[in-house]
């Protein structure tokens, strides 16, 4: 007959060694990197008819989202539904209001 395994006894050296914080890794911006900061924020400033204007230039929504939005897709798509342009016909409907200038500006 097999013996049961029983409860583990904690051992609390291992566990001390275990809780508490990790390494603290220090960073330093690029002196480029604290000025586009600051002319940013945390994430490049994207509006409703920069985002339109990408889209028209044949951009796609996952290419925007990565660029503008890194790995933060949820803040990206709830920009979309403030703007009404979460929907695919939405969106389509705005890129036909927009003014055909707009749409091709190296026609110029």
């Amino acid at each position: 007959m097999r013996g049961r395994a029983g409860t583990p006894v904690p051992k609390r050296d291992v566990e001390l060694k275990a809780s508490g914080s990790g390494p603290i890794v220090s960073y330093q911006l690029s002196p480029e990197q604290i000025e586009k900061w600051k002319k940013e924020g945390i994430f490049p400033m994207l509006t409703r008819e920069k985002y339109l204007q990408l889209r028209a230039d044949g951009q796609s929504r996952t290419h925007i989202q990565r660029n503008y939005f890194g790995s933060n897709p949820n803040k990206f798509y709830a920009l979309l539904s403030e703007w009404g342009l979460k929907e695919k016909d939405a969106e389509d409907r705005a890129l036909d209001m927009m003014p055909t200038e707009k749409k091709n500006p190296q026609n110029c």
